[in-house]
């Protein structure tokens, strides 16, 4: 088994951090720990695997979620962007890496708890518009995604069974 890396050190602390900071509902300082090191976005601090964004949709905070959400998109983009510029210049092709970009650049929205509930199912399942829009609106993707009890991150859940809703801004 390999020695922990310096990276891992890092994660450890980061999740540390995120998880004492949500249950002490200290959100400004999460959304300041978002900011300033990206590597929380895709950070799990539950046993049963939510990120901070999960438990800040559970516990309905509306705004923290939304510069959350903010935060992450905007992180994504500077990566691949990065990453597209660097796959231009570089000589392997984009499919013969294709699986290994794919994994690494898992967008920090899809991530899942151990249910398969990413935030935009948990926001679903608890009726709350707003942050269901939120979400939705900056990865459309996540609409059909399904949990592992099948259920779609919108369709599946009653709040929004007999609902359509809008999501140009």
């Amino acid at each position: 088994m390999a020695a922990p890396t310096e990276q891992d050190w890092e994660v450890k602390v980061i999740k540390k951090d995120l998880f004492k900071l949500a249950m002490q509902d200290k959100w400004n300082d999460v959304v300041a720990t978002y900011q300033k090191k990206p590597k929380a976005h895709k950070a799990k601090i539950t046993r049963t695997g939510e990120t901070a964004l999960h438990i800040a949709v559970l516990d309905r905070k509306e705004s923290v979620v939304e510069k959350l959400v903010k935060l992450i998109n905007d992180e994504v983009r500077k990566v691949e962007a990065k990453k597209e510029k660097e796959a231009k210049e570089a000589s392997t092709s984009w499919r013969e890496e294709e699986g290994e970009r794919e994994e690494e650049f898992k967008h920090p929205l899809e991530i899942a708890n151990e249910r398969g509930n990413t935030p935009l199912h948990l926001a679903a399942s608890i009726g709350n518009v707003r942050i269901c829009l939120c979400i939705a609106r900056e990865h459309r993707e996540l609409i059909g995604l399904r949990n592992k009890e099948r259920d779609a991150s919108i369709i599946g859940h009653s709040p929004w069974q007999e609902r359509s809703i809008p999501l140009s801004p």
